[in-house]
């Protein structure tokens, strides 16, 4: 399998080693890492059918998966969420690009102070500025992709609140297999801790990471939901910037407000993720 990374960095973390990932942290309340499971127009009801619509990291104290905490979620009666996924022999490692060092990123070391505070309207207009550029580089990455829009930016929900440390979106698109998301999160220096990483690994079904020549780590992850032939796959890429801020994407191979397996793999793929995530240009910081 070629990296599909290989032209984009030149250095890679030697440590090889798996990490030790701990119990998925609950953090501050703040969805610290996690992927977004929202319908793209307005953040609302969360439908939950099929395929399980959260990602690593929305769970709680017994291991039940969450959607947000804020938000009501709607359950369908079509079909119980399926149990993970359970291929004996599969080795979804082999889904990662290839020359990854195994595990978290070890060589990252994360800002200790603590995130910053701004008020609802300096995020939103931010946001507002920021948004139109993520949703031309999606546009970019899915070439072969109509109806490209950005959702509403915000928290768990549309818009922003006092002191907000991270801001959520969802670009939605459709292709030639249906329609299909692409979510990120951006958190503030200062969100993310020394375990943190380790701790959105615990729920992969693979995890590796590869450190940049400016000093900055790229983790990948893979997460299977269901048993059947086809499953539904979420793809996460975080990007643990320099400045202790972390960019984090997911792709999925599902539509996750029906749950419907729309494609083989996830769009716009690793390598798409990844240019996403090391994008400098999506930096939500207000003050430099």
């Amino acid at each position: 399998m070629t990296n599909e990374n290989s032209g984009r960095t030149a250095g890679r973390d030697s440590a090889g080693g798996p990490g030790s990932p701990g119990e998925v942290a609950q953090g501050t309340g703040r969805r610290r890492g996690n992927a977004v499971a929202v319908v793209a127009a307005g953040f609302g009801v969360l439908a939950v059918s099929g395929a399980v619509l959260v990602g690593p990291g929305l769970l709680s104290g017994d291991g039940v998966r969450l959607a947000f905490a804020d938000q009501p979620v709607v359950a369908s009666s079509s079909a119980p969420a399926p149990p993970p996924a359970e291929e004996p022999g599969r080795d979804w490692a082999e889904s990662l690009p290839d020359g990854l060092a195994a595990g978290p990123p070890t060589g990252w070391t994360p800002v200790e102070s603590g995130p910053p505070t701004h008020s609802a309207g300096e995020l939103a207009a931010r946001a507002a500025e920021i948004a139109p550029h993520v949703e031309e580089r999606v546009r970019e990455l899915l070439p072969g992709a109509t109806e490209v829009t950005i959702g509403e930016l915000g928290g768990e929900g549309p818009g922003f609140h006092d002191g907000q440390d991270y801001v959520m979106g969802v670009v939605s698109y459709e292709d030639d297999q249906g329609p299909g998301q692409v979510a990120f999160q951006y958190n503030f220096p200062g969100v993310w801790g020394d375990s943190t990483s380790g701790e959105s690994c615990s729920t992969a079904q693979a995890c590796g990471h590869e450190v940049l020549d400016d000093g900055s780590a790229v983790r990948y992850a893979v997460e299977p939901w269901g048993p059947e032939e086809l499953p539904a796959l979420l793809y996460a890429v975080d990007h643990l910037r320099v400045d202790g801020s972390v960019l984090s994407v997911w792709g999925y191979n599902y539509d996750f407000p029906t749950g419907q397996v729309q494609r083989p793999l996830p769009v716009p793929g690793f390598d798409g993720l990844a240019e996403l995530a090391t994008d400098e240009e999506i930096d939500f910081r207000i003050d430099g």
